[in-house]
């Protein structure tokens, strides 16, 4: 739809094929566009280059042209869009507060701001016409030729023939006029911010309006009713300005009253319809002569002195018992229902707590036996440690170091190695025992530090020791960030945990070999010697 990305309708006019006109504008005031809307369809009009510079346009059908107005301009093309968009011919105006299409001209109201003053300009096909004024309104008749103009104190009306001078009708008091609108009875509708005004000859009476509180009365009782009456070219004035007659189904009229009725005492009626019919007449004695009519119901005997209705009650009290019978039941066959599924939700919930117990029971038996055996490994450790150093002491004499020593190559004497657990006592006894057998250690309990050493100097280390288990980064996204760091950095990884780590998933992160705990010294350096030597 037009309008769609964001602009605003501000226009709208009919066309001369029965198409509709609309002007959308976009935030910049001067960013506008035309569409037509025939048959269902949208048109976007397009505007040869130079495109009219028009603030706020609106758009117009008139004098045998397509007009598109702002305040400060006026551009008009042919009527089959086939010319470009040019000014109208003449003194330029501005100052524009108006345009109304008629079916042979174009009225366009100006206020003080050009050569030509204030007034109204009508243009028509090969030519135009002024007319001055301070005009705050303009409008045509309903035969679309006539024109009518308002200021602050009077109506100006020029007959339909183009070039006659416009007769001046007073208006009763000073008012600002919005809107003029001339009904088919030839009388004028005015309206402004006072209120709403209808014109009329000053010889036809005065108006009649009449409605109904409530079509339908009872026998014997009054209708109720709402009744007012207006004048020419006088606001919505207090309805007990005028008098008032009413008659029934043709009756003769009642005496006049000075007070609007708001209840009628009916005579005594048929049941069914009848026609009530009310005159106003205002104080020059002038009588509506078409008096404002309505139809009311006399409505039938009570319901209760129906000959039906003490059956109908007692059908209606039986067919209200069962239905509560009904009720009943099924009210009792939901509780029933209820009270079998909150047992079986309860039974449900009970198994879930009882399978919750048993894996909580599970993990703290897996956590203990974890425990149990990182102890063992430790103690093991500790013990491989010692009887290594007592070897090494018994040896230091005579400047042999340890079978596994002696036999390390001597390219892997001194390799530096990156070793990180999160256990301290891991890290000691492991580090000690590399150092012993020729290897340079730097052991870290925390695997965020671990990582800031190895980015600072990530040709250093030749291997790098993790455990699979660390609180700050674990080990798989520790072995991924030294690979982005360096790639093909050697890794070697201890776990607990078994095989919980694929072949692939090891290679895809850098690892180069996995050991499980427990781990025999031995074990370990052959580990490490391996995964050093590897190409």
């Amino acid at each position: 739809m037009p309008g769609s990305r964001g602009g605003r309708l501000i226009s709208l006019a009919p066309g001369y094929e029965g198409e509709l006109w609309l002007v959308f504008i976009e935030e910049k005031q001067t960013d506008f566009e035309v569409f037509r809307l025939s048959r269902g369809a949208f048109t976007r009009l397009h505007f040869e280059e130079p495109r009219p510079a028009i603030t706020y346009p609106q758009f117009a059908a008139g004098a045998n042209a397509y007009c598109l107005q702002g305040y400060n301009s006026l551009f008009t093309t042919s009527r089959d869009l086939g010319s470009p968009w040019v000014g109208p011919p003449g003194p330029a105006i501005s100052g524009i507060s108006g345009m109304v299409a008629g079916s042979q001209e174009l009225a366009v109201l100006f206020q003080g701001a050009s050569s030509l003053g204030s007034g109204c300009l009508l243009f028509r096909e090969g030519g135009r016409s002024l007319l001055t004024g301070s005009f705050e309104e303009a409008a045509f008749g309903a035969d679309g030729r006539t024109v009518f103009l308002a200021d602050r104190s009077s109506i100006w009306i020029r007959p339909a023939r183009a070039g006659e001078l416009p007769a001046r009708h007073p208006l009763p008091t000073p008012l600002s006029v919005q809107r003029i609108l001339q009904a088919l009875d030839g009388s004028l509708w005015l309206g402004s911010s006072e209120g709403l005004l209808h014109g009329v000859s000053e010889l036809r009476p005065p108006d009649t309006h009449l409605s109904l509180i409530s079509k339908g009365v009872e026998q014997g009782a009054s209708l109720q009713v709402q009744v007012r009456g207006s004048a020419a070219f006088q606001p919505e004035i207090p309805a007990w300005a005028f008098h008032y007659s009413w008659r029934v189904d043709g009756a003769p009229w009642s005496a006049y009253q000075s007070a609007p009725p708001s209840s009628i005492l009916l005579p005594k009626l048929e049941e069914g319809e009848h026609t009530l019919e009310v005159r106003a007449r205002d104080a020059s004695g002038n009588e509506d002569s078409s008096p404002a009519r309505t139809v009311f119901t006399i409505l039938p005997h009570a319901l209760q002195e129906q000959p039906w209705f003490l059956p109908a009650i007692l059908t209606m009290a039986a067919l209200v018992s069962y239905l509560a019978w009904q009720d009943i039941r099924r009210r009792l066959q939901l509780a029933r229902n209820f009270a079998a599924l909150h047992a079986e939700v309860a039974e449900r919930q009970g198994a879930e707590r009882r399978l919750r117990e048993a894996r909580d029971e599970l993990e703290r038996r897996v956590t203990e036996r974890t425990a149990e055996l990182s102890h063992a490994y430790d103690v093991l450790l500790k013990e491989s440690t010692a009887k290594l150093e007592a070897e090494q002491a018994r040896h230091r004499s005579s400047s042999i170091h340890l079978s596994k020593l002696a036999a390390l190559p001597s390219d892997l004497q001194g390799r530096q190695l990156l070793l990180v657990d999160d256990e301290r006592m891991v890290v000691v006894s492991i580090g000690r025992y590399l150092e012993l057998s020729g290897y340079k250690v730097h052991g870290f309990t925390n695997s965020l530090l671990a990582l800031e050493a190895f980015q600072k100097a990530p040709d250093s280390y030749d291997l790098v020791i993790t455990d699979r288990s660390m609180p700050e980064l674990n080990s798989i996204d520790f072995s991924l960030k030294i690979s982005q760091l360096r790639p093909g950095t050697k890794i070697l990884m201890i776990t607990a945990y078994g095989d919980d780590i694929s072949p692939q998933q090891a290679a895809q992160n850098g690892i180069a070999q996995i050991i499980s705990k427990p781990v025999l010294p031995s074990e370990l350096l052959d580990a490490v010697q391996g995964v050093l030597l590897l190409k």
